[in-house]
């Protein structure tokens, strides 16, 4: 496995379904773990929701061909309305120094725990004993988590498997001797499977921590199974389906989240005390340049597969209100988290939603002219429903995208007229 990025790292701008959606189901999930030592080739030849590993070999926690594997068993349960589920299958972890520690035992199938790992908070009291609450400002640089965070302290994984049957060590920021600085953060399982999850926080998504590469070639994530998503890790490589590590991540979603005088960074999802640079969620941008030259306070997401323009994006996390992407329900909204992700794929081909999944935040607009891609028209599939329409959510008259060919839209479908006295 390739080293875990920081959420600073984070961006995975070209594997997102951009999938519209609108509310979020939820369901329930988990198992129980356990298994035996024995012999095995794949997960599957091991009881109990086992992995299976390879003891001799690249030493990447993964059986290849080749390789002498066992059954590793882990821990699990069933996830609960208190705590975050897992998937009947688990996560693995990373073998070495990671940038959130060293690599441990992972997520087992279904997150059982006693605790508040992962909740919000403004004090210690809030999290009770043995925990701390991590601040907006209280990361040595003045940075932190929206709406605080109860944590603790961590060198490894293990540390945090202590409080929850799928938790990991991560990297928040780098001190002066250039360490980690690392705390605990609930893992979790995209979709419905596994809600609920993330403590139901829309401060906070299951997000890609990581992903662990397989043999299978694909073209697209459709070639892929779930929990798998499809990319190269070089330019110009052989794009093959990859493992998602998946784990609640922050995702800010307005000063609002932070505290007085902080700013929302929609790049790292912390609260920061320098207001980021960067264009606003839904501007124009130019998605050829390299990331480090990206134009955006978020990142620039192309419009289409010609990369020729791109439109300033964001993360946000599936919530019940709608709010994210700088708005919190004051007035009418720039931009809206509209978008649905490979997080949330169901193996159906569709998109299965639930609370605290990752989304993808997107442009407003009241006509086709608050659109500035070319290729992007002002829409709203629902304007008849009075509940899911983009009006009664945003208080605007549609959102920007490209025309859907598929679903024969046209032109015609778009807002052409802009509203009186614009």
């Amino acid at each position: 496995m390739k080293n875990r990025m920081s959420f600073l790292a984070l961006g995975f701008v070209g594997i997102l379904a951009l999938t519209p959606s609108c509310g979020a189901d939820e369901g329930t999930s988990g198992g129980d773990g356990g298994g035996d030592s024995t012999s095995c080739t794949r997960d599957e030849d091991c009881p109990d929701n086992g992995f299976c590993v390879d003891r001799r070999g690249d030493n990447d926690d993964f059986c290849d061909p080749g390789e002498v594997c066992e059954c590793v068993g882990v821990g699990g349960g069933t996830g609960g309305a208190s705590g975050a589920a897992g998937s009947s299958t688990g996560g693995k972890a990373g073998s070495g120094t990671v940038i959130g520690g060293t690599g441990g035992k992972g997520g087992s199938g279904g997150t059982t725990m006693a605790n508040a790992l992962g909740e919000p908070c403004a004090a210690d009291a809030d999290c009770g004993t043995g925990l701390t609450c991590l601040l907006p400002n209280g990361l040595p640089s003045g940075d932190g988590p929206p709406n605080g965070l109860c944590t603790i302290a961590c060198t490894a994984d293990d540390q945090c498997l202590e409080l929850a049957s799928s938790a990991y060590c991560v990297g928040f920021e780098e001190d002066a001797n250039m360490q980690p600085i690392s705390y605990c953060i609930l893992g979790c399982t995209g979709g419905a499977v596994g809600a609920p999850k993330c403590r139901q926080r829309d401060d906070f998504a299951c997000g890609i921590l990581d992903t662990t590469p397989t043999t299978q070639t694909c073209v697209d994530t459709n070639d892929c199974g779930v929990g798998q998503v499809c990319f190269s890790e070089t330019t110009g490589g052989q794009e093959v389906c990859q493992d998602m590590l998946l784990a609640c991540r922050p995702v800010c979603r307005a000063d609002a989240d932070c505290a007085t005088g902080q700013f929302c960074d929609f790049v790292s999802g912390f609260c920061t005390t320098t207001e980021p640079p960067g264009l606003p969620i839904g501007s124009l941008c130019d998605p050829t340049l390299p990331a480090e030259q990206d134009e955006c306070n978020g990142f620039c997401l192309a419009t289409d597969a010609t990369m020729a323009e791109g439109t300033c994006a964001a993360f946000c996390s599936a919530g019940a209100d709608a709010f994210g992407c700088g708005w919190v329900g004051d007035g009418a909204a720039d931009a809206g988290c509209l978008f649905a992700t490979v997080v949330s794929r169901d193996g159906a081909g569709g998109i299965s939603l639930a609370a605290s999944d990752l989304m993808l935040c997107g442009g407003l607009c009241d006509c086709n002219d608050d659109c500035p891609a070319e290729a992007d028209l002002c829409m709203d599939e629902n304007a008849a429903d009075p509940v899911a329409s983009i009006n009664a959510l945003f208080g605007r008259g549609g959102y920007c995208r490209p025309l859907i060919a598929a679903n024969g839209e046209t032109a015609a479908d778009s807002i052409s007229t802009c509203p009186a006295g614009r």
